[in-house]
């Protein structure tokens, strides 16, 4: 819509209709018109906070304004405080960060990490001396061959279940049977 030189809008728009506490819409003459009534912030006039887009959020948690009065952030692996986030501070220094952190960098993501009765972020380990024990029973269970333990397939399986996996070889698989072998008949003696 055009205005003319004075600011002026060739279309007058009609006043805003007086609206009573009753409801009632037009002229009331009753003194609780709309311009009496204190005004409510709706949600649409507050303006929106904005999302955290960056990856660096998935392996960082905002901590607030610091006693320096800038915004800071800490390092779910190693617990480090850094000054980041708001509009002043970016996450570079929190994306650096992460290819140094010795912690973080085990882990491609924060699903592969395990959350402790307390809530709070702690690695998954495993004992790799357990998984070949595990390994070499389920060859003796289900007479399968020593090359098991190096079918691609199961490898893939171990390797989405935990990314710090040694793999054996089928001679380690031997020889981790022959070791099981010697202890159940220790036992039994």
């Amino acid at each position: 819509m055009d205005c003319d030189s004075e600011g002026v809008s060739p279309f007058p728009l009609p006043p805003p209709p007086k609206v009573n506490v009753g409801g009632n819409v037009g002229g009331a003459d009753d003194a609780t018109t709309a311009s009496n009534i204190p005004s409510v912030d709706t949600p649409s006039l507050v303006p929106r906070k904005r999302l955290a887009t960056s990856e660096v959020w998935n392996y960082f948690t905002k901590k607030g304004v610091g006693d320096d009065g800038k915004p800071k952030a800490e390092c779910n692996g190693c617990k480090t405080e850094f000054t980041a986030g708001g509009t002043t501070h970016g996450t570079s220094s929190l994306s650096r960060h992460m290819k140094n952190c010795l912690i973080l960098q085990k882990y491609e993501d924060v699903g592969q990490m395990m959350i402790d009765h307390a809530g709070k972020m702690k690695s998954k380990k495993i004992n790799q001396e357990t998984v070949r024990e595990l390994m070499a029973m389920a060859i003796v269970k289900h007479d399968l061959p020593f090359s098991f333990v190096e079918y691609e397939g199961i490898r893939d399986l171990m390797k989405y279940l935990n990314p710090d996996i040694k793999f054996i070889t089928r001679n380690t698989a031997a020889a981790d049977v022959w070791k099981v072998y010697l202890s159940k008949k220790e036992i039994l003696n």
